[in-house]
C-alpha cells in the first residue's frame, strides 16, 4: 500500500515524527507487517485499527477426581485387541477455533469466557488452550 500525503500529515500531527523517512517507515510498518504487536501504539495513534486473528486449540478433559466410564470402555477395547501395556485412558474434547481480537490479552479473556460459559462444564471438566496468531489486518 502506498502512503498518501494526507496520511503522512496525520502521522506527523498525531505522533510528532520529525523526518519524512521516519513517517514513511512508521506507516509502512503499521500497514504491511503481518506481526504488528510491536507497532500497536503507533497503529492506535494514527487511527489505524489492527485486528489480530488467532488460532485457538482448546483441550477439555474430565477432572482427575471424576470417573471416566467412556475411558474405561476404550481401555477395555484396546486390551481386547491385545495391547496389554495400556494403563489408563481418559476421553476428552479437542476444539479448534479462529478468533479475532485487538490483542492477545483480549483473545485470551474471550476464550476463557467461552470455555467457562459454553464449552466446558467447570464442575467436572478442566480446559486449557494454545493461542497462535495467524494474521493481523490494519484497517483505517
Amino acid at each position: 500500500m502506498r502512503v498518501k500525503e494526507s496520511d503522512r500529515q496525520l502521522v506527523q500531527i498525531k505522533i510528532g515524527i520529525k523526518t519524512q523517512l521516519e513517517i514513511d517507515k512508521t506507516l509502512n510498518l503499521v500497514i504491511k507487517l503481518p506481526n504488528l504487536s510491536d507497532n500497536k501504539d503507533c497503529a492506535v495513534k494514527v487511527g489505524i485499527v489492527v485486528t489480530h486473528h488467532y488460532q485457538a486449540r482448546i483441550y477439555i478433559t474430565l477432572r482427575p477426581s471424576v470417573l471416566d466410564p467412556q475411558g474405561v470402555a476404550v481401555k477395555s477395547g484396546i486390551q481386547h485387541l491385545g495391547y496389554d501395556n495400556v494403563e489408563q485412558v481418559r476421553i476428552g474434547k479437542y476444539i479448534e477455533m479462529t478468533i479475532s481480537a485487538t490483542d492477545e490479552a483480549q483473545a485470551r479473556t474471550q476464550l476463557d469466557r467461552i470455555c467457562d460459559q459454553l464449552l466446558a462444564n467447570p464442575v467436572i471438566e478442566i480446559y486449557r488452550f494454545d493461542l497462535t496468531e495467524v494474521s493481523a489486518v490494519a484497517d483505517r
